[in-house]
Formats: structure tokens, C-alpha cells, sequence
């Protein structure tokens, strides 16, 4: 499969301080005595991507480095390329942008711990054609589980990991997507774009998990023209996902479906109790927009099955989170079964209101310790 790997394993989340540090990298950082990023190098290498480019901080590349050299030798064929954290996750790409020479990049965040597999996302890129293709995965709860309470009640769900996402009939096509952060009350979808498809589905229970693939160049021209971009998740895909209803084939100088029309249609109500809401426009003005004949470029949604598991490793209660489950109900991702002669952090253990950065370094330094053991 003719793809390039690029594992975005930087970044010093201020999030997971005082887990991280100059000695223990965020890629670094063990979870269920494992480091993070080995749970997606190991997912690559069982699609079988082998050749892989992973960009990291300046301080933190050699540890990362030598770790890899160690763990992958023989398996992987991996560079470690430094580029400058305050790029984000745009600019690292763009940094980087002359060492992409395959027709198709796959891009994983590092911290990414799922049973999805990679090469399943790149697949459904190549069958559809697509300009991008992105992995969507049901919203992770979070918190204490429900078996260590005696009240019985669900896990929160944390309102900032929303997404507000667009989909066709189909659910293969991506037509709309906003993070949940910024859409306060109203969802607002202008109705060129619903004539165009004829019928959208409007859901708020994804994530997107950080892993896209994309046709290089169409990856590269969006990074050379919009030099200010900084994030993929907020401003290169959302672009791509604007830009590909066009009136006329791609090349041609027709404008995009969102120009076309200023009036938008609302859907009024709480956005933590919206899943799902279809709106349809009458068959008359539907297009066939989508088809490989139609022009311009697609952009296609992987939406993983609710059984599978799909969280990143950004803050201290997801660092809690996923130790808890890699070693409880997601045991398989890990190979981790817990003992009195085996045991990390507690799965029962959780950090409460008055814990203190001493109490959470204590535990980063018993469960390096026992990754030593």
C-alpha cells in the first residue's frame, strides 16, 4: 500500500503537568508500563505501515529516538525528525512537507490509544478517492467507573471533546464539522449544501480521533496556500470539508456551495442531549455531488464501531482513564493482567479534589518504577 506515515509524538501538554518533563516525554509517558506511543506504532505495524516518519520536540527526540532504535528494531523503519513544538499540528506537516513523496499520508497523533486499525481507515481512503479521510469514534466517557460507585451513575461525558459532525446517507461522506466548543446554542448549515446532497445526518456523539489520511497533494497545496494554519482538526480539515461541494469540476473557477447562498438552516436545543438529526432537502434539487464524475474533491468519514476503543492520552484524567482501562476492559490492547506480583496504579484509583501535584508526581514515579521492575 503505497502510504507515508507521519506520528505527530510531540508536545508538552501543559494538561499532563507535572507527568511530563525534560526526562519523561508526553510519547514517553507509560501507560499500563508501556510508553504511550507504542500503542500506535504497534497498530501500524499490524496494518503492516512500516515506514514511518515520527516528528518530536527538539528536547525530547533522542530519548524518543533511542527508545524506538531499541523497541522496533527489525520491525519499523523509522525516522525521527525534530521540528519545533509551538508549530502545531499543521505546522509540524508543513515542516516537514518536502519529505512526502507517497500519493497518500497517513497522519496519527501519538498519543492515540485504540483497537481501530490504521490500515482500515486507509483502505476506505483509496476505495473512495478521497482528498481526506478521517477517524471518528464514539465520545469516550471519563471518570471513575461504574463499578467502583456505589451510585450507579454514568461516566461524564466531557463537553469540550465534541464534535458537530455532517454526514450523508451513507455515513461515508463528511459534509459538515465544527468543534463542539465553538457552537454555543445553534447549528447553523447553509441549504445549498443540503440541496446539493439531498439529505444530511447532523450528529454531536463523535470524536475525531486525530487519524487522517490524505491525498498528498491536496495535503500539501492547503498547507502552502493557508500559511497561517496551525491545527488539523480546526482548520484544515473543517477547510476541506467547506471547500468540496463545488458547482463546477475541480480546477475549474466555480465557487464553493457555502458562498453560494448566505441563509442557513438552526437547529435550536442542547447540544449534549443532540446525537442525531436529519435534515432534508426536497429530491428536486438533489445532486449527485459526491460521484467520481462530479469534479472537485470528497472528503470521507471511518466511523468505528461502538465496541471499539478510542481515546487520547491529553490530560491527567484521560492519563487515568486509559491505565484504568488497558489493564480492565480493553486488557487486549495492553497484554496487561493485573496481580499482586503485576500491579500499577490501582484501577479503583482516582485523583480527587484536593490532590496535589506531589500526590500525582508519587504516582508517575511508582508506575516508572515498576516499569523499571
Amino acid at each position: 500500500m503505497d502510504f507515508q506515515v507521519v506520528v505527530l509524538a510531540g508536545g508538552t501538554s501543559e494538561k499532563l503537568s507535572p507527568l511530563v518533563s525534560k526526562d519523561v516525554p508526553k510519547a514517553l509517558l507509560p501507560v499500563a508500563n508501556r510508553p504511550v506511543l507504542s500503542y500506535a506504532l504497534d497498530l501500524l505495524e499490524a496494518s503492516d505501515l512500516k515506514d514511518l516518519i515520527v516528528v518530536e520536540g527538539q528536547e525530547a527526540a533522542q530519548l524518543v529516538d533511542a527508545w524506538v532504535s531499541s523497541a522496533y528494531l527489525d520491525r519499523l523503519r523509522v525516522e525521527v525528525v525534530v521540528v519545533s513544538e509551538d508549530l502545531g499540528s499543521a505546522g509540524a506537516l508543513r515542516a516537514i512537507s518536502k519529505r512526502l513523496m507517497a500519493n497518500d499520508i497517513l497522519v496519527v497523533s501519538g498519543d492515540l490509544v485504540t483497537d481501530v486499525l490504521p490500515g482500515a481507515v486507509a483502505a476506505t481512503h483509496r476505495r473512495n478517492g478521497a482528498a481526506v479521510t478521517a477517524l471518528l469514534c464514539s465520545v469516550p466517557v471519563s471518570g471513575p467507573s461504574d463499578t467502583s460507585s456505589s451510585s450507579g451513575k454514568d461516566k461524564a461525558k466531557k463537553p469540550n471533546r465534541l464534535n458537530i459532525v455532517g454526514l450523508d446517507r451513507s455515513k461515508q461522506f463528511l459534509l459538515h464539522i465544527v468543534s463542539g466548543t465553538d457552537v454555543e446554542k445553534d447549528i447553523q448549515v447553509h441549504k445549498r449544501k443540503i440541496q446539493a446532497v439531498g439529505q444530511m445526518e447532523i450528529r454531536s456523539d463523535l470524536m475525531d480521533a486525530h487519524l487522517y489520511a490524505f491525498k498528498r497533494t491536496i495535503l500539501q497545496d492547503v498547507l502552502e496556500q493557508k500559511e497561517a494554519y496551525r491545527s488539523i482538526r480546526l482548520e484544515v480539515l473543517p477547510y476541506l470539508v467547506r471547500s468540496q461541494l463545488r458547482s463546477t469540476p475541480s480546477g475549474g473557477s466555480g465557487t464553493s456551495v457555502d458562498e453560494i447562498e448566505s441563509s442557513a438552516f438552526q437547529s435550536s436545543g442542547n447540544l449534549q442531549c443532540l446525537s442525531q438529526h436529519r435534515v432534508i432537502a426536497p429530491s428536486a434539487f438533489k445532486q449527485d455531488v459526491l460521484s467520481r464524475s462530479s469534479g472537485g474533491h470528497r472528503c470521507c468519514a471511518y466511523i468505528a464501531s461502538k465496541s471499539k476503543y478510542c481515546h487520547r492520552l491529553n490530560s491527567i484524567q484521560s492519563y487515568c482513564d486509559i491505565n484504568r482501562d488497558v489493564i480492565g476492559e480493553v486488557s487486549h490492547l495492553s497484554g496487561y493482567s493485573f496481580s499482586a506480583q503485576n500491579n500499577i496504579i490501582h484501577p479503583s484509583s482516582v485523583l480527587g479534589s484536593k490532590t496535589t501535584d506531589h500526590t500525582v508526581f508519587l504516582l508517575r514515579v511508582h508506575s516508572l518504577v515498576t516499569s523499571v521492575v
